[in-house]
């Protein structure tokens, strides 16, 4: 009996998760985030694909995404981050919340 309410629970999440994900590009576009990066295509600033892919690699990769994209990024010792871009500063961007950084964080980190 109690198998109905959680298969029903399954069939709305499954049938829910695109429509979240397809609202994840509209917060990514209303951040302006893909002014300078694209999904799949390092432009301006490196893709989107290929951040998740290093960042799924690193310990605590959610945590460190969400200061970057609150913060901006740190430069390195060479005076990089990715490249010769980096990240403007919170002050110089539109804001982004902690919680909308953590939904772009996941995003990015899934893709």
């Amino acid at each position: 009996m109690k198998k109905t309410p959680i298969a029903a629970l399954v069939l709305a999440s499954a049938a829910l998760a695109p429509a979240l994900a397809a609202e994840i590009p509209d917060l990514a576009q209303a951040k302006q985030c893909l002014g300078c990066h694209s999904v799949d295509r390092d432009a301006l600033a490196p893709s989107l694909r290929n951040i998740g892919t290093k960042y799924r690699k690193v310990r605590q990769a959610e945590s460190i995404m969400v200061e970057i994209i609150t913060k901006g990024s740190p430069l390195l010792a060479d005076g990089k981050h990715w490249g010769a871009m980096k990240m403007p500063g919170a002050g110089t961007r539109v804001p982004v919340s902690e919680a909308e950084a953590r939904q772009l964080a996941d995003w990015i980190l899934a893709l």
